[in-house]
């Protein structure tokens, strides 16, 4: 998926939200990857993806964020 839409119109909701309900938290394998062209939105998209997760469920979820070596 690609998509572009101006701040505020729920983006990370759209896909963030499917991504963590089908999630097992007790599955220690990569269940989910989400692609971001720079680390401070990977930040941004890896602090809201915790918030939504506290929600969905009350489960915990484990996040990871990973940089790319150059």
């Amino acid at each position: 998926m690609i998509a572009q839409a101006p701040t505020g119109t729920g983006k990370t909701c759209a896909f963030g939200i499917p991504l963590i309900q089908r999630t097992d938290p007790a599955e220690r394998a990569v269940q989910g990857l989400v692609l971001c062209p720079t680390r401070e939105l990977a930040v941004q998209i890896t602090g809201e993806l915790q918030n939504i997760a506290r929600f969905c469920g009350g489960r915990a979820h484990r996040t990871g964020l990973r940089g790319a070596a150059h």
